[in-house]
């Protein structure tokens, strides 16, 4: 807390100062033009690629897959109806903060999950024990309270078939980066013959990838510099598949256990991209050996048979598909395999975690990286059509508003920062953009007016850093080389063991213009 005291002072003195033309140096034209370049470092324009898989994605038809739940208004009527004389019930407490927390009011969502946590009772779960601990451990989860793994381990002694330890335990675990707890638990699954055994299934390939994973980026990051060799490993030589193997056997016939084992494939080969380095708009040098390329060509060619068999329903098909040509580096039809898994989407099973966004974050991602601007825009607007509500379309009007920044159109930038404020006038990334744009144009009081803004809207440490840099640019720009200095130290604080570049960059800069 004194180190972000501390910077503050310095921005002050710069806000007062810096930005009304008083300095005591001047730079060279280079050095000016060399600093705004370097401004654009701050604005970095993130586009990510991900691959998830739910149960709805084990599916053979859609038919079969669980209805998304739609938190919408009708909802919370519906909801607000049956509490009218049951208001303490903790279930629908719980209700109202999920509808609460779906539609990001963290604040009520919290005070409702602990309203509920305050009144919940055996009672109301017809005396059934494991279904109470299940219920209390998600209302404390969903609170971050970590005695809620206690509570889900109750209930699984209890009845292991309970809906609610089987679906969220597992994950709780897993999140928490307990992975032999996860599998230990997931092997008890299985010995209690479990009704639905590609649950515990699905949870064993993610802990066994993501435990797997971890362990190679611990190896990287204490001995430092062998991510080559890990690179160099085929997948299945990084994680260990015997335990899925084992599990598909003891379950031959099992459509969605030998679906879900197919995709811990291409989960594995997708996970390796993060051994992977990267050059020049993120694009990512894919490096897989021969014996994985001919693997992902295998994958397809089974992808492909499954869809025509109608093993696998045509939306994971399409999305794995594209997944896999992505890997190979054959976007094209990367992309059309994703355009393909959009139109086959089914809407009405759509919730927080099945849903098509993911293909048009990879449509982008591909744009982006093949610097195909005009499809690029094209996709981010897509995504946001597709958004209901404003409040969700922030990500991408900032990554917008930092495009059009970094592709020098601040009348564009400008134009998306405000309405991004007009969504949510605490955006920190539109009041510091908002800033800049107007030390660009000349319009100090606007610097200061959106400066302080962004100030009182740091969340965290690299928005602190992000912040203090662009200030320190503008100091060294105006001349003021002492207080640039100060915040120079400050940011490699903040940086700490992971060094400071662009400090070192400004500091050569300052030397150099003395």
């Amino acid at each position: 807390m004194k180190q972000l005291l501390l910077g503050f002072i310095f921005f002050a003195s710069f806000l007062v100062s810096g930005q009304n033309g008083i300095s005591s140096n001047s730079l060279a034209d280079k050095s000016k033009k060399e600093l705004m370049e370097m401004v654009k470092d701050l604005y970095d324009i993130e586009v990510n690629i991900s691959y998830n898989i739910t149960s709805n994605d084990l599916k053979s038809k859609r038919e079969d897959m669980s209805d998304g739940k739609n938190y919408g208004k009708a909802y919370l009527n519906d909801l607000l109806e049956k509490m009218g004389n049951d208001s303490l019930n903790p279930i629908h407490l719980n209700n109202l903060a999920d509808y609460y927390s779906k539609n990001k009011n963290v604040e009520l969502a919290n005070t409702f999950y602990v309203k509920a946590l305050k009144n919940i009772d055996i009672k109301h779960f017809d005396k059934d024990s494991a279904n109470y601990f299940s219920f209390r451990g998600l209302l404390k989860a969903n609170l971050n309270d970590t005695t809620a793994i206690s509570d889900f381990s109750k209930s699984v002694k209890i009845n292991p078939n309970d809906s609610i330890s089987m679906y969220f335990y597992p994950l709780i675990l897993i999140s928490s980066g307990k992975y032999q707890k996860a599998k230990e638990l997931i092997k008890m699954l299985f010995n209690s013959q479990v009704e639905n055994v590609s649950f515990p299934y699905l949870y064993l390939a993610m802990s066994e990838i993501l435990e797997s994973f971890q362990s190679a980026t611990i190896s990287i990051t204490k001995n430092g510099g062998d991510m080559k060799k890990w690179a160099n490993k085929n997948y299945n030589e990084i994680i260990n598949y015997a335990l899925l193997d084992e599990y598909l056997i003891i379950n031959k016939g099992n459509l969605e256990i030998e679906n879900c084992r197919l995709m811990a494939d291409l989960l594995g080969l997708f996970f390796k991209v993060t051994l992977f380095e990267t050059e020049g708009n993120h694009k990512i040098i894919f490096n897989y050996t021969d014996y994985e390329k001919n693997k992902l060509r295998e994958i397809i060619l089974n992808l492909n048979t499954l869809k025509e068999q109608q093993k696998l329903n045509e939306y994971t098909a399409n999305r794995c598909l594209g997944h896999a040509y992505f890997m190979l580096d054959e976007w094209d039809k990367s992309v059309d395999y994703y355009k393909n898994a959009i139109q086959n989407f089914p809407i009405e099973k759509q919730d927080l975690e099945f849903n098509s966004i993911e293909c048009y974050d990879a449509i982008t991602s591909i744009y982006y990286q093949k610097s195909d601007t005009i499809n690029f825009r094209k996709s981010i607007n897509s995504k946001m059509a597709i958004k209901t509500k404003n409040e969700n379309t922030i990500d991408e009007l900032t990554v917008l508003a930092f495009y059009y920044y970094r592709s020098g159109d601040i009348v564009k930038a400008e134009e998306y920062c405000k309405k991004i404020k007009n969504i949510s006038p605490d955006n920190f990334d539109a009041s510091r953009l908002l800033s800049h744009i107007n030390f660009l144009k000349g319009h100090m009081p606007f610097v200061k007016f959106y400066g302080k803004d962004a100030k009182r809207y740091i969340r965290n440490n690299l928005d602190y850093y992000n912040l203090i840099m662009q200030y320190t640019i503008q100091q060294i720009y105006d001349g003021d080389f002492n207080n640039s200095v100060n915040n120079i130290e400050i940011a490699r604080k903040i940086k700490g063991d992971d060094g400071c570049q662009l400090c070192d960059k400004l500091m050569k800069i300052i030397e150099d213009n003395k």
